[in-house]
């Protein structure tokens, strides 16, 4: 039987556009960063140092469930350091704003930090429904993977907490919503690519302007190419998406991707046979059951 998708994404950000070595080195994303932004003193350091006392992370591994969802020791060296998660944190650090979606796990809320003022995406999966579906290690997976990534066109989970009911994993919040969404509105006139760039402030613009239900050639290019970015940067950590499709593709204020729900992704060196997936977007050769690679994401 094939794993239908859970519906739910991270929720809806502001997409990092700054390149070079500065941005990386002052958006580093951690728990820290969401209940106390760093301050800066007149050297420009972050006093990062001072908030590491404030106790052990809370991770999605639960002694009430006995999950064991902490992310994998005794990394190779090529692979990047997973982000740490320090502090003890819980929903009394957030004001819920309302809720971005729904589905068989649990569902996603807009909230806002008590400490920085900013806005983010709170998944909040059911224990009792992971355990139920069967679950358990593609929720591990989806944690360990979002921990090891970092790229503009990826979603970026900033920490996890848990209590007695649920997990809660502190993503991105995407304001633009899915590109299915658009999809569905989106219309083809006969404005070419020039008319196009010249003329219209934003892609939401010139979707609002054309006439057909489909996307223009410059439109489809455009988030190809940002796709096709982000899964290459995937491939070269050797890790496997498997659930690409328009609902889980998010836009954030400019207009840009972000790839959400990494449910099904999966570090794979070489080869894996495991069925899974949305069932309209399976690739050929998992429902053939011979083994797959990476190549299932294109």
């Amino acid at each position: 039987m094939i794993t239908n998708q859970r519906p739910l994404s991270g929720g809806p950000t502001s997409s990092p556009h700054t390149s070079g070595q500065s941005y990386h080195q002052q958006n580093v994303p951690s728990i820290n960063n969401i209940i106390n932004a760093p301050q800066q003193d007149a050297m420009g350091q972050s006093h990062q140092q001072q908030m590491n006392g404030r106790g052990n992370g809370a991770g999605l591994n639960g002694p009430s469930l006995g999950l064991n969802l902490n992310h994998a020791s005794g990394l190779v060296p090529d692979r990047p350091a997973v982000r740490a998660t320090k502090g003890k944190y819980s929903l009394s650090d957030f004001i819920i704003q309302r809720t971005l979606g729904t589905g068989s796990f649990g569902r996603v809320h807009l909230v806002q930090s008590k400490h920085n003022q900013r806005f983010y995406a709170v998944k909040v999966l059911k224990k009792q429904q992971v355990v139920k579906m069967k679950q358990v290690e593609h929720t591990n997976d989806e944690r360990k993977m979002l921990q090891r990534v970092k790229h503009p066109f990826l979603i970026t989970l900033w920490g996890t907490f848990q209590d007695s009911r649920n997990l809660y994993m502190v993503m991105d919040f995407v304001e633009g919503g899915e590109l299915f969404s658009l999809l569905r509105k989106s219309q083809v006139g006969d404005t070419d690519y020039f008319t196009f760039y010249y003329k219209y402030y934003s892609i939401f613009d010139y979707m609002d302007s054309l006439e057909e239900k489909r996307f223009p050639n410059p439109v489809a290019k455009f988030y190809a190419a940002e796709v096709t970015l982000a899964l290459d940067y995937l491939h070269s950590m050797h890790i496997i998406y498997r659930d690409l499709k328009p609902e889980n593709l998010l836009l954030d204020r400019h207009g840009h991707l972000k790839i959400t729900d990494f449910g099904f992704a999966k570090e794979v060196p070489d080869i894996t046979w495991t069925l899974c997936g949305t069932p309209d977007y399976l690739a050929p050769e998992v429902v053939s059951s011979k083994g797959y690679n990476k190549s299932v994401d294109w």
